[in-house]
């Protein structure tokens, strides 16, 4: 029998989570320096295994159903986001300094095709390490700076014995990288010309590689794995009643966050437009590698057969810009540098490789192949509808085929 155990730690770290944390409190008159903190918080997680079932979270809800908290659950939800409200104002009023140095060892998770097979999609998300710094900036004021990264994120598909054990692996996604810094002003209601949030991405290399019978794990997934319930051994009668019961509260409840957001944003409505989001993101390289042939799960990470390869779809520079206002108008921008599409099936030449699109030579190489945007306007005295805007420019004279 396959996947017992649900949660697994792995290794032998004796400890699967430590949290240090630490409050300071200092005099009134005092005026702390940039490395001078209101609260450090050290965080360490060791690496687990999680096996993804569908059918355990249909038992987990069946269960949590069958105690009758769904309503109460709703209730409290709808208590806390007052609560919840009211702390984040109280935060940002105070400004106060946290500093943070989490390094995270995100668990693997395995997704098999059903309950009862050997294959499986492996998802090792790798390293997470977060640490905050603080800065004066002339124009900003005070500076919140959150450096996010992931390392060692992959994807694979594999072959496991009774106990969960790897015994052939075929990599299907690999990574550089992924680096994201946040910069929050911890004093906006001074500064009305920067946003009070901006977020910068960077990741250099996204590579999918995939066969024919790769293609048909992933499906096997979606297809039997994500249709395994228990609900068909629950009499019918009594799974309708069930949902009837949910479906009504949920709609009360929802209304009651609704009507409760809506409450909160009057009250803090104000005429004055000012940015409060920016955020940046770019990926340099995004690319599919095709095979005709089979994957090889004989052993773990073995290389692909380079002779079977069929095609390979490559963008160069994807970025993409989102900014967004208190009134709630916002602009979204994409755009791709170039697109390659290169057939790498055997000819009578083992070297030749056959180039479907590239961008023309006479194209200036700064130019981008695909320019994409979104701009939303909402309603206001001045403009009694809300304004979408889309855009899209395909510069045909890049391709060359």
């Amino acid at each position: 029998k396959y996947f017992i155990q649900i949660i697994s730690q792995q290794g032998d770290d004796k400890e699967l989570l430590r949290v240090d944390l630490s409050l300071f409190t200092y005099p009134g008159e005092y005026k702390k320096p940039i490395d001078v903190f209101d609260c450090d918080l050290k965080v360490q997680f060791a690496k687990a295994n999680i096996v993804f079932l569908f059918k355990h979270i249909d038992a987990i809800s069946g269960f949590l159903d069958s105690l009758n908290i769904t309503k109460a659950a709703l209730e409290a939800a709808s208590t806390q986001a007052d609560v919840a409200y009211e702390q984040v104002q109280k935060l940002q009023e105070k400004a106060s300094k946290v500093h943070l140095d989490i390094t995270f060892n995100t668990p693997n998770i395995i997704i098999p095709t059903n309950s009862r097979s050997d294959e499986a999609l492996f998802i090792e998300l790798g390293k997470l390490i977060l640490k905050t710094n603080f800065y004066d900036d002339p124009k900003k004021y005070l500076v919140e700076q959150q450096n996010i990264r992931f390392e060692n994120m992959l994807v694979s598909r594999v072959k496991l014995d009774r106990d969960c054990n790897i015994l052939g692996e075929a990599i299907l996604l690999e990574c550089a990288e992924l680096n994201t810094l946040i910069n929050r002003l911890l004093y906006p209601d001074k500064v009305k010309t920067e946003p009070g949030l901006s977020i910068k991405i960077d990741w250099e290399l996204v590579h999918f590689q995939l066969a024919k019978d790769d293609y048909t794990c992933v499906m096997r997934v979606l297809m039997e794995n994500f249709s395994e319930n228990i609900r068909d051994q629950i009499p019918e009668g009594f799974q309708n009643e069930q949902y009837r019961y949910r479906q009504v509260a949920q709609k009360k409840e929802e209304k009651k966050l609704k009507a409760t957001a809506i409450k909160k944003q009057k009250e803090s409505y104000s005429t004055e437009v000012v940015p409060t989001l920016k955020l940046r993101a770019g990926i340099q390289k995004l690319s599919l590698t095709l095979y005709s042939g089979e994957s090889n799960l004989s052993a773990r990470r073995g290389p692909r057969n380079d002779n079977s390869k069929l095609a390979n779809v490559e963008i160069d520079t994807f970025q993409a810009l989102f900014r967004q206002q208190s009134d709630g108008s916002y602009k979204a921008t994409g755009r791709v540098k170039n697109f390659l599409l290169d057939d790498l099936r055997a000819t009578n030449k083992s070297s030749s490789v056959t180039r479907i699109m590239n961008r023309h030579f006479t194209v200036d190489p700064n130019a981008h192949m695909l320019v994409a945007s979104f701009e939303f306007k909402p309603k206001s005295q001045a403009r009694q509808t809300a304004l979408r805007q889309y855009k899209i420019k395909i510069f045909n004279e890049n391709i060359l085929n």
